[in-house]
């Protein structure tokens, strides 16, 4: 078991597959969004969704480490999404702010 920091790899870059089945995800759990709030035309940050899906992973591989093998869960999963999503802010529209915007879209994942 390892407990030098240097005796841990360094964590690699997602490769596609990953980001698809992360972004997938989350597409999926926006998909009532539109019907929701009546809201149409969302332009997501490509680079900010896959800065997220990396702090996800990184999050699973910490859980992994940390609590002895232990699986992050989906309520962990979602809350790490709703967190960055508030943080980083990766979607906009033209005439709502994106503040706003990103404050609804946490709010109904």
């Amino acid at each position: 078991m390892a407990n030098i920091p240097e005796e841990f790899p360094v964590f690699s870059k997602l490769d596609y597959r990953q980001l698809t089945t992360l972004c997938a995800k989350i597409k999926f759990y926006l998909k009532d969004f539109e019907f929701i709030y009546g809201i149409t035309d969302i332009y997501p940050d490509p680079s900010v969704l896959i800065e997220i899906c990396d702090r996800i992973e990184k999050r699973r591989v910490y859980f992994h480490v940390y609590y002895n093998s232990c699986k992050m869960g989906e309520l962990n999963e979602g809350a790490l999404i709703c967190f960055w999503i508030l943080k980083l802010m990766p979607f906009s529209h033209i005439n709502i702010s994106a503040n706003e915007l990103n404050a609804k879209i946490a709010l109904l994942l």
